[in-house]
């Protein structure tokens, strides 16, 4: 059985790059720096079931499997984890050395201590980075959610018959597309709750998609163009200054999943393969450090410019966080992976795993 899908380790890394931009636009007022590029992070957790059944359905069965599961999720998760914590914590308190404003030593050493742990922070003050739940690294807030939507799931593969586990899979989404608000969140204290119904509703229509795409993996030729369509569409959404609302729910809810079911039918040449797959697998570091990095890189060209840079600070920028993560993914991430592999559960990762 084939058991890699290039298209969609490409998919990924635009993904991550664009939720790298649209940070960088937030964080340096160019809101017009693809302004809804939000919705990549639920495309992430559509993806993430999608991986999952390719990855492990069928060998999660009891209550046995559990822990060999969530020591995967770990070993996948926690490196580059454990390397955007130190990254910010480093920042603060080198930080704390030029600002009286920074945070004690204590308050960030607190804040290491749950981010590692990959707890939320929901009292974190404004000084440490509050209210995101994850101050030390805000995009960790997916991450967190992602863990959480990895147990429930391996919880009704191990407790229920499978002849219910569809219809399960099919009640949690109906019941979460009906609790997700217009906005949906999961990364401030505010709303910090609408995260689970986010993540449980786009996480369980990859599971779905996942199921009906293993009835029939053949492409087409309008599988190709309805593709592309959809592609085109979702630039759109993503570009134009529009407000989202009904428009990001109809997306999550109709146009992510077709869009990974029919990015994993496709293929690319040959010769793109070897690219396409590194692009995948740079597109978690990118991710998960895009934040902590932007911190120093940001003080840095404000110590040396003495003022914020824009759209000029953006420019600079941009390549040289993916430089580092390029880095980071040869010494780090690919280890890491392989060390998956030799793993008594197989890595997801073969299959395009991303949170």
């Amino acid at each position: 059985m084939r058991n890699h899908y290039e298209v969609l380790d490409v998919l990924r890394f635009v993904a991550a790059a664009g939720v790298l931009l649209f940070h960088l636009g937030h964080w340096l007022n160019l809101p017009w720096l693809l302004p809804n590029a939000g919705i990549a992070v639920d495309f992430f957790f559509c993806l993430s079931g999608f991986v999952m059944v390719i990855a492990y359905q069928h060998k999660v069965g009891s209550a046995s499997d559990l822990l060999p599961f969530l020591r995967v999720r770990v070993l996948r998760l926690w490196p580059m984890i454990i390397v955007a914590t130190f990254i910010s914590a480093g920042y603060l308190l080198a930080k704390g050395f030029l600002s009286p404003e920074a945070p004690t030593a204590s308050i960030v050493l607190e804040a290491v201590s749950l981010s590692l742990l990959s707890i939320p922070y929901i009292s974190a003050p404004e000084s440490l980075g509050g209210p995101q739940v994850f101050p030390l690294n805000g995009p960790q807030f997916s991450l967190f959610f992602e863990l959480f939507v990895n147990i429930v799931w391996t919880a009704i593969l191990i407790t229920f018959p499978r002849r219910f586990y569809l219809a399960i899979c099919t009640f949690l989404v109906l019941l979460s597309a009906t609790r997700i608000p217009y906005g949906f969140g999961g990364d401030t204290t505010a709303n910090f709750w609408f995260g689970f119904p986010r993540v449980t509703c786009s996480f369980f229509l990859g599971i779905l998609a996942a199921n009906i795409f293993m009835k029939d993996r053949s492409p087409s030729v309008l599988s190709q163009r309805v593709f592309v369509a959809l592609l085109l569409l979702t630039a759109l959404i993503v570009v134009l200054p529009i407000r989202l609302g009904l428009i990001a729910t109809t997306w999550t809810i109709i146009v992510s999943p077709i869009l990974v079911v029919l990015g994993a039918k496709q293929s690319l040449p040959s010769r793109l393969k070897a690219t396409a797959t590194f692009s995948g697998t740079l597109s978690y570091p990118i991710y998960t450090l895009h934040y902590p990095m932007f911190c120093w890189l940001n003080g840095i060209y404000v110590m040396t410019m003495k003022s914020q840079g824009g759209l000029l600070e953006a420019g600079i920028l941009f390549p040289i966080i993916l430089a580092i993560c390029c880095l980071v993914t040869v010494k780090i991430e690919l280890p890491v992976m392989a060390r998956l592999r030799r793993t008594r559960m197989p890595s997801a990762t073969s299959v395009s795993d991303n949170s």
